[in-house]
């Protein structure tokens, strides 16, 4: 146990601070977590306040000298800075401070590569490292790129030049790929459409319990773990409300503060997905007591990534350990606790009010030659009354816009008792 201590990777933290606004320490915690989950140790803290970023170095020249200091009393192996640097800053720094340099995304990255388990996500990673290194000019066979596709340089090129045609023809290739993928799944999304399932999409902040919110729910054996950025795959499985009520539960992956540009790009099949959800249910820690910033930080995530406006219910989970939980109150908030059960069910009524206010409520009478009008309607509907008259099956339910069309020719028959 000893060795695995010593073989840890051991970090300072450097951070700015403009104008002295920025609430830093939440970000630096964040960070800190980062670096454990990615298997390193931060030794200590150094914040800068600038009006603004330095552009050759991040930190002035007076920091700088500091942290040479600080390098030579902790005998480090690495600077995390908590953002993502530019190439120029990077080099400057790594050359002034004789250690290796890192910024937010190289870690953000790194994790990523550990916790990416399908082909769709190890290639997506694959893609954001890809893309993160062009614009450093890091080289394919550097810690951060796994695998490259061989090609033979020609006469007189470069080991630069060979890299870079490398790095492009490695990207087309995984481009060429995901659509292929993209393709699939928006397959998938259309059959959903085609049945007018609902889907569920599960966001929030990583390691909010999503996960094991979805496996609670649905039964599931997805087995979240409690970590940041545990899920990256996007996950599906299959929830039933009541008699003619089965929705889609997805679950993806979580949001943190300043998403690397490069990941959302590389993410976008799995992005798509949020789109094309018909409900949010937004899992928010209610432990955590930067809940409110976290909250902040998804919402404006999803606006920016143009998913909303949709209908959106806030599930505050681990509200057994919340002692304010029963002061929040909102016609969309539900206390649940994942990991004892508390809350589910009522959840699962407001998923329920919630997809009805999505549907058409109809009371017709099918007639007994039309099975095949009546066996869509008990798949794609919610029965709330069927009664077997004279004249057919008397039907009163809950149904979507194509059953709504289906179900139109058929009139309500007024001897039913109401």
């Amino acid at each position: 146990m000893e060795n695995n201590r010593e073989a840890k990777k051991r970090f300072i933290i450097v951070a700015v601070i403009i104008d002295k606004v920025r609430n830093i320490e939440n970000s630096i915690a964040e960070l800190d977590e980062l670096i454990r989950v990615d298997g390193g140790d931060v030794v200590c803290h150094l914040t800068q306040n600038l009006k603004e970023i330095n552009y050759n170095y991040y930190i002035g020249p007076g920091k700088i000298y500091e942290l040479k200091s600080l390098i030579e009393q902790t005998g480090v192996d690495c600077i995390a800075c908590d953002d993502e640097l530019s190439n120029r800053q990077i080099k400057n720094l790594t050359k002034e401070l004789g250690i290796r340099v890192m910024d937010r995304t190289m870690i953000i990255l790194n994790i990523f590569d550990k916790h990416a388990k399908t082909k769709e996500g190890s290639l997506q990673v694959e893609l954001a490292k890809l893309r993160y290194n062009m614009g450093h000019n890091i080289r394919e066979d550097s810690h951060i790129t796994r695998g490259s596709v061989g090609i033979r340089g020609g006469v007189g090129e470069t080991k630069g030049e060979l890299t870079r045609r490398r790095t492009h023809r490695r990207i087309f290739d995984i481009e060429r790929e995901l659509k292929s993928l993209a393709v699939r799944k928006k397959s998938q999304i259309d059959k959903r459409k085609d049945r007018q399932q609902p889907v569920i999409a599960l966001v929030g902040y990583t390691n909010a319990g999503k996960t094991t919110l979805m496996e609670a729910l649905t039964n599931s054996d997805i087995k979240g773990e409690n970590q940041l950025f545990s899920t990256l795959d996007t996950k599906a499985s299959r929830l039933k409300l009541s008699l003619g009520m089965e929705v889609i539960m997805t679950d993806t992956i979580g949001f943190i503060r300043k998403i690397p540009t490069s990941l959302v790009s590389a993410f976008k099949t799995t992005l798509d997905e949020l789109k094309d959800s018909d409900i949010l249910i937004h899992v928010v820690d209610a432990s955590d007591r930067d809940r409110e910033e976290k909250i902040k930080i998804v919402m404006d995530t999803l606006n920016q990534l143009k998913i909303l406006p949709k209908p959106i219910i806030t599930a505050l989970n681990k509200s057994e350990l919340c002692n304010d939980c029963k002061d929040i109150k909102g016609d969309m908030i539900v206390s649940v606790s994942a990991s004892n059960g508390y809350g589910l069910d009522r959840l699962k009524v407001k998923l329920k009010e919630v997809i009805r206010a999505l549907k058409i409520k109809i009371e017709v009478v099918i007639p007994y030659n039309k099975s095949d009008v009546l066996a869509r309607v008990h798949k794609e509907s919610e029965i709330l009354r069927e009664e077997f008259i004279e004249e057919g099956v008397y039907v009163e339910a809950y149904v979507n816009s194509g059953v709504e069309d289906i179900l139109k020719w058929y009139k309500k028959d007024p001897n039913v008792d109401q």
